[in-house]
């Protein structure tokens, strides 16, 4: 059963579910129209990509390295601008 599948994969990663749903959070709050919010968005996206980012280096996942360095990147500078 698919669901039985799924829990067991999220008791044995549950950082990884726990950084997709703050990614999520982090991109929804990211583009909400005042600075507050769109602020801490921006601080939770860092974090969640942060986390995902040295997991594929630890894996020595090199497309995906890069492409989470340039979203960390993106969003340091999401951050500058937004103040």
């Amino acid at each position: 059963m698919e669901i039985k599948r799924i829990y067991n994969d999220i008791k044995q990663k549950p950082l990884e579910y726990l950084t997709m749903l703050l990614a999520f959070l982090g991109a929804y709050y990211s583009s909400c129209p005042d600075n507050f919010s769109r602020g801490l968005g921006f601080a939770i996206w860092i974090a969640s990509n942060g986390y995902m980012l040295i997991g594929f280096i630890r894996t020595k996942n090199i497309p995906y390295s890069i492409l989470f360095l340039g979203y960390e990147i993106m969003n340091i500078r999401g951050v500058i601008n937004n103040w």
